[in-house]
């Protein structure tokens, strides 16, 4: 089953992500997004919106399990080319067009270094995280992450410090392009 919808409607396409039962992201996720990248690069695409199809969660992660059966030597077998999800995230963020998060739930570890892989963050609130937990445990993160919060600025401070996004209906999270945020609400 496909983790990955594409919706185009007035030159903005909808990227909607689901992988149930635990809305994490896989290899499957990203080779799916890869495949997508060059109907979203094309001219009638004005705009990038991403978003998860299950309800509180963004991205909740990258599999764990994945991670663990990668680092055992046991990854499963597919018929698909491998794709590195720190050159998929890159060629993302390069886009000439704006890319949006919208937010809608959890985003930790890989979720969160994909979501500030792109231009604006809209979060919806609720009790939700964000963030790279890995770090509390002395593992930098795999995908992107420490490039892209670099510098001791708001950013970063998402970054390391787990908390919800809270008390406006909405956060606007903006980038300069640099990983560096502003917050507005």
């Amino acid at each position: 089953m496909p983790q990955l919808s594409f919706d185009l409607s007035q030159g903005v396409a909808t990227v909607t992500i689901t992988n149930p039962p635990l809305a994490t992201m896989d290899p499957d996720t990203l080779y799916e997004l890869s495949e997508m990248m060059p109907r979203i690069k094309a001219d009638d695409v004005r705009a990038l919106v991403i978003t998860g199809g299950m309800e509180g969660f963004f991205i909740r992660h990258y599999s764990v399990v994945e991670l663990d059966q990668a680092a055992q030597g046991h990854q499963r077998s597919r018929d698909r080319r491998p794709v590195n999800m720190h050159d998929l995230l890159l060629e993302m963020e390069n886009l000439p067009k704006p890319v949006f998060a919208a937010l809608n739930g959890t985003a930790m570890g890989g979720g969160w270094e994909f979501a500030m892989a792109t231009d604006i963050r809209v979060a919806k609130d609720g009790p939700y995280r964000f963030g790279l937990p890995e770090i509390s445990v002395g593992i930098l993160p795999g995908g992107g992450g420490t490039p892209l919060a670099s510098g001791l600025d708001e950013a970063f401070a998402l970054a390391i410090n787990v908390r919800r996004a809270g008390g406006n209906p909405i956060v606007i999270l903006l980038t300069d392009g640099r990983g560096n945020v502003t917050r507005s609400g």
